[in-house]
């Protein structure tokens, strides 16, 4: 995750907050499910080609993704079970959600 260039994308302000407060650097906010054709530019003058999707565990943050694929090779973060976004994760669901999405990252399963 850190050796690349990735961004971690959320739908909310507060997301951001939190995947900072996890420990996150790379996060960015779109304040809303469907990122914009200026977000998309800004991030690919940046260098960034893969994402990580944390947009919300709910139809529009899967439609968001779906959009994003679009643009960047996309890997979705690996929320736990019935947790739809970011506010909603303590540390340790945070630890073991974000060391999944690493795996997948790297190619794993």
């Amino acid at each position: 995750y850190s050796k690349r260039k990735v961004v971690v994308i959320c739908e909310g302000y507060m997301d951001m907050l939190k995947f900072k407060q996890f420990g996150l650097k790379n996060v960015v906010a779109i304040l809303g499910w469907k990122i914009t054709a200026e977000q998309i530019a800004k991030l690919k003058k940046m260098g960034i080609t893969h994402v990580i999707s944390a947009l919300d565990s709910d139809e529009c943050g899967r439609k968001g993704t779906a959009y994003l694929k679009g643009f960047f090779k996309v890997t979705e973060f690996q929320y736990p079970v019935g947790i739809k976004d970011a506010g909603e994760m303590t540390q340790q669901q945070f630890n073991v959600a974000f060391n999944k999405t690493k795996k997948k990252l790297k190619g794993g399963k």
